[in-house]
């Protein structure tokens, strides 16, 4: 038995199986979900945090880091069928995205180089519009929420998908 399992490490260990990977941007793992307690004091908490990030470049990695988050809580809820909290989670992502793209053009304005950060940004495009299409991929392309004491409201998902995409598309 022993001399099996040290073949197969062997094995292993000789011959890898490639991995194919279309981004090496990483994503954050999802962090608290809308309905978790914890859910509200976080987004407090990060409103508060946002004073803490000055300078364009530190900005930038904020907005970013928020626009991946929500990005992910999208991408899981639509995975629930949640469609409503995850249409509000691309909002954020798509909002934070913006903010993003905005603070490198500020330092770009002020002369500073941004290379290394546009290579960032142009890798978060890739990795998001992976994402954004996978997620169009399971999701309906209209929605009609319908709670039980209010009114309804209509989700037109594919529209704002297509919406991210375009926006990610022209930051690049």
């Amino acid at each position: 038995m022993k001399f099996f399992v040290g073949v197969l490490l062997v094995f292993f260990l000789l011959f890898p199986l490639p991995v194919f990977a279309e981004s090496s941007y990483v994503l954050p793992y999802p962090s608290f979900m809308p309905g978790s307690t914890l859910y509200v004091l976080h987004g407090v908490l990060e409103k508060f945090e946002k004073y803490w990030y000055f300078g364009n470049f530190s900005k930038f990695i904020y907005n970013l880091k928020l626009s991946d988050k929500y990005l992910v809580e999208a991408k899981t809820l639509f995975e629930y069928k949640q469609y409503l909290l995850g249409s509000k989670a691309l909002e954020k992502s798509k909002t934070y995205f913006v903010a993003a793209y905005r603070s490198l053009g500020e330092a770009k304005k002020e002369g500073k180089n941004i290379s290394q950060k546009e290579q960032l940004l142009k890798e978060a495009v890739g990795k998001h519009i992976e994402v954004l299409m996978q997620v169009k991929g399971i999701v309906p392309q209209y929605f009609k929420w319908t709670p039980e004491k209010d009114r309804s409201e209509e989700l037109f998902l594919w529209k704002q998908i297509d919406e991210g995409v375009e926006i990610r598309k022209n930051c690049t």
